[in-house]
């Protein structure tokens, strides 16, 4: 095992869960980043790097749709 390629973990901190179309959003409060969690317990993680988001998202909101959600950022 070679510690230089260790790295540290980096836990989603997320805003409260949204549930739309069957999957369970977790959309992280200060970055670009989300966990989908399927009606099957599966998992994916999507990210959104081009968004153009403030310097630090002051207070970020997610909004249901059918089966999406939109992420506010202001």
């Amino acid at each position: 095992w070679d510690a230089a390629f260790m790295v540290a973990a980096d836990r989603l901190d997320p805003l409260p869960p949204v549930i739309a179309g069957g999957v369970t959003f977790l959309v992280d409060r200060s970055r670009p980043v989300a966990v989908l969690r399927e009606a099957d317990g599966s998992q994916r993680v999507v990210t959104w790097p081009a968004a153009p988001l403030p310097d630090q998202a002051a207070s970020p909101s997610v909004l249901a749709a059918t089966r999406c959600v939109w992420v506010v950022y202001s």
